[in-house]
């Protein structure tokens, strides 16, 4: 695994999102950010508690496994 992988998976397990806008993918990253944020606002109604974890862990996957824009 190499360093920005590592500080790209950090980073988004801070701020969903920016692993990816890091990489070059900033479309992506503002996806992955605004989905989390609505199924943060999900929790509301309680089927949040499952999608927000899955959305946040698979961001953190994302963002380590994706390769860097060229």
């Amino acid at each position: 695994m190499e360093t920005i992988d590592l500080v790209c998976g950090i980073a988004s397990a801070v701020i969903p999102g920016l692993g990816q806008a890091i990489k070059g993918h900033v479309l992506k990253g503002l996806v992955v950010f605004f989905l989390f944020v609505l199924s943060c606002l999900l929790i509301l109604v309680l089927i949040g508690l499952i999608v927000a974890p899955i959305v946040w862990f698979w961001n953190i996957y994302d963002a380590v496994k994706i390769e860097e824009a060229k």
